[in-house]
């Protein structure tokens, strides 16, 4: 069984700061791409356009 000490108000606020970046972030109908250490492991590539094989969603 794995212990875990309680989130702590000042985690809670931290982690909700991180939430509500993303989410502001991931608004609107342009997203930037930036390539990263997690890019060989996306499940997005096909849709990235930092990837070879990436593509524009909306194609067929």
């Amino acid at each position: 069984e794995r212990v875990q000490e309680p989130v702590t108000e000042e985690g809670a606020r931290e982690w909700l700061t991180i939430v509500r970046k993303a989410a502001a972030d991931s608004i609107g109908p342009d997203y930037d791409a930036h390539e990263n250490p997690d890019c060989p492991r996306c499940p997005a590539k096909t849709t990235c356009p930092l990837h070879p094989a990436g593509r524009q969603v909306t194609d067929g």
